[in-house]
């Protein structure tokens, strides 16, 4: 994948590559999270990523295997035993907000916090497992926004 991803040959990522190393990956992130990614694990601070900080993230980024119990929960288009990717549409998602996050929220937030819906050319767009994780995770998400920290939560089940 690193490899692959390495299109100069630099044996290095840079900001581009990663990206869309990460498109491939169905994982859509705006320029400020790709900056992100390297404030965090461009350990050596020299703008790219290389083998050893592609492996940190990667095993960070599989991290979020707690959340499928929540995702099965809410994807009308999960079928268990197989993961059919995509498999929750919007209205899923906004009853997870709903109900999960005691979050009322309309189809133009889900929107905006998720652009896969935006590369969609389905009547009804639907996301992946990944796009789900990276969401609830995204700084556009309230429950992780800084400017947003009045606002709270009680997690229970996770």
């Amino acid at each position: 994948m690193f490899l692959k991803a390495d299109v100069d040959g630099t044996k290095t990522l840079d900001r581009n590559e990663v990206k869309e190393l990460l498109k491939d990956l169905q994982l859509y992130m705006r320029n400020k999270e790709i900056n992100g990614i390297f404030e965090k694990y461009d350990s050596n601070k020299d703008n790219k990523i290389d083998i050893d900080e592609f492996e940190t993230f990667v095993i960070e980024l599989t991290r979020k295997k707690e959340l499928l119990p929540i995702f099965r929960k809410y994807a009308s288009h999960y079928i268990p035993g197989e993961f059919v990717e995509p498999a929750m549409n919007l209205f899923d998602l906004m009853k997870f907000f709903h109900v999960e996050q005691k979050q009322m929220i309309t189809l133009d937030d889900l929107r905006r916090l998720s652009p896969t819906f935006e590369h969609t050319n389905s009547l009804k767009p639907c996301i992946s497992f990944d796009s789900f994780g990276n969401i609830i995770f995204s700084l556009r998400n309230t429950i992780f926004d800084p400017d947003k920290s009045y606002l709270y939560q009680v997690i229970l089940e996770y």
